[in-house]
């Protein structure tokens, strides 16, 4: 029998934890969900969260990279889960969680941060933002080839985001029910306030999503050349 090649030693390392780690956010996310069921009697407010389902995002896809990474045959499902642009976007979307988390919701400098994780949100805010990294740092099949190309593919990142928003808007303005306080107009004391913000962290997870491309592509750089 061949022994087998350092990097599909790496693939099969990776899909084992990919699998272990999708698992362990299964249990957990279904356990928020009959915690959603018992505590309001509403289960859509579980999938009215980007935290919820940024993290079932990620959970899907840590289930198809971590399967294809048993398989030696290519197929379009493996470049599909491998696919940098991919792995780019769930990155950015795990990151907006940890940062609003950590910088507008429960904000460190109010020492808000650290008495915030507990039970399942330990995971979903913080964890899960430390686990694909990893695998971001770790998957290398590809990245943008420019600057300007990783400006356009940062917009297209935006979709789900903006996506987002524009369904808080649409369910928020004439129900009251937003899933965040600062996505609500009646938290701000002027309509330009409001704007202002939401441009605001449009330009940001923009900008955070053209800094993650431009790393994706200077790891693969440097990584493969060495």
């Amino acid at each position: 029998m061949k022994n087998k090649t350092p990097d599909r030693k790496r693939d099969i390392t990776l899909g084992y934890f990919a699998l272990l780690y999708a698992f362990v956010l299964f249990f957990l996310l279904l356990d928020n969900l009959f915690w959603y069921i018992r505590s309001y009697q509403a289960w859509w407010g579980f999938f009215y969260m980007f935290t919820n389902q940024s993290n079932m995002i990620m959970m899907m896809w840590l289930f198809l990279f971590g399967i294809t990474m048993f398989t030696v045959k290519d197929s379009r499902i493996k470049r599909f889960a491998t696919h940098p642009t991919v792995v780019a976007g769930i990155t950015l979307y795990i990151s907006i969680v940890f940062l609003v988390v950590a910088l507008v919701l429960t904000p460190f400098y109010r020492a808000m941060y650290a008495d915030h994780l507990t039970g399942v949100l330990m995971f979903t805010h913080l964890i899960s933002a430390v686990v694909m990294f990893a695998f971001f740092f770790f998957v290398r099949t590809g990245a943008v080839q420019t600057f300007k190309r990783a400006l356009v593919m940062a917009l297209l990142l935006l979709v789900y985001p903006l996506s987002f928003l524009l369904l808080n808007l649409a369910i928020g303005l004439p129900t009251g029910d937003f899933a965040y306080d600062f996505v609500d107009p009646s938290s701000y004391s002027h309509v330009a306030l409001y704007i202002v913000t939401l441009l605001a962290f449009t330009i940001a997870f923009w900008i955070l999503g053209v800094a993650i491309l431009l790393v994706q592509r200077a790891l693969k750089k440097n990584l493969d050349d060495n």
